[in-house]
């Protein structure tokens, strides 16, 4: 729910450079080892060797930043959809197939697997970006096992773009059910971004309602507290968002999240964390690391990722008077 740093991310990648290239290896080679003779259809043929033209003359394109991702979306060019109702299940199977075999060549799944959840994990990227309501990880049936593995939302649809399934600037970390309901959709959210604007805050906040604190103090139960998404701008950034993702009926299940945070506003006043700064001084703890003790989450705006739930405790934290808004 706040970008990330694009230099942070080109850093990181040049950490994984071996391995990012062994990946491009792979799926040039793959892409060139399936047989054209067996693909009766025309355009997809024609897709398949404009595709490996253009894997041949870009070499970064896994790593292609986001205005480069969008040459190559035109180099591409758009996997044409087809319905039952237009063309027949012969010509649908026939689209499924060629994209399985498109996505097999890049080795999407296996990355899935293997290479993404140690890469985002040193971006600090853990929960789903949407969201932040739950981590990237989605459950599957596998030989009559569960097995959890991490999940990216194709902020490009891989379905319509084959040719950009694993580029990593394309990839958006998310929970399977705001990938489920992104699908094909567009969002206004963009996770990667150099503007000291898109990074030094998110374009979204979490907001009590008005006199909340009053009626739960009140009351005494959390379901008086009510709260929403909004945004810095019109509102119209926040209300799109919670329209495709749910926001707030996810986040209406947590008002006992928001009933602790109101608590601990009674509690922690700021005698007690300067007792508490005082306590740990030998042990070098900073104010983050307080209001990190304190609120049970991170406390700084860019570390949200690392995290479910982060962005709405700190929000509400800060409403509460809980933490301060220094990201400093």
């Amino acid at each position: 729910m706040i970008a990330v740093d694009i230099r942070l991310v080109k850093a990181i990648q040049a950490n994984f450079a071996v391995q990012i290239l062994a990946q491009y290896d792979v799926a040039l080679t793959a892409l060139k080892a399936i047989d054209i003779k067996k693909i009766n259809n025309a355009v997809y043929k024609k897709y398949l060797k404009n595709l490996i033209t253009v894997f041949e003359d870009d070499a970064d394109i896994i790593t292609a930043n986001p205005d480069e991702l969008l040459v190559l979306k035109e180099k591409f060019g758009e996997l044409a959809a087809v319905t039952l109702k237009q063309h027949g299940s012969k010509a649908v199977a026939q689209r499924k197939s060629f994209v399985e075999k498109i996505q097999k060549a890049m080795g999407y799944k296996r990355l899935r697997d293997e290479f993404y959840p140690m890469y985002f994990s040193e971006i600090g990227i853990k929960s789903c970006v949407y969201c932040n309501s739950q981590l990237a990880v989605a459950v599957y049936e596998e030989k009559g096992k569960y097995v959890a593995r991490f999940d990216v939302d194709h902020f490009t649809g891989k379905n319509r773009y084959p040719g950009l399934a694993i580029s990593l600037f394309n990839l958006f970390p998310a929970c399977a059910p705001c990938n489920r309901r992104k699908s094909q959709s567009g969002t206004g959210f963009q996770l990667y971004s150099e503007k000291e604007s898109d990074l030094k805050e998110s374009m979204f906040v979490f907001k009590l309602d008005a006199h909340a604190k009053a009626r739960y103090l009140l009351h005494q139960r959390d379901s008086v507290i009510d709260f929403a998404l909004h945004d810095r701008l019109d509102g119209t950034l926040a209300s799109a968002h919670d329209k495709l993702f749910g926001i707030n009926s996810i986040y209406r299940t947590q008002r006992d999240v928001a009933q602790e945070l109101m608590i601990k506003s009674q509690i922690y006043d700021q005698s007690y964390k300067k007792v508490l700064r005082h306590s740990f001084s030998l042990l070098r703890i900073s104010d983050a690391d307080i209001e990190r003790m304190i609120i049970g989450s991170y406390s700084r705006e860019g570390d949200i990722h690392r995290r479910p739930l982060s962005k709405f405790i700190r929000d509400i934290s800060i409403e509460l008077g809980l933490i301060g808004n220094d990201d400093g």
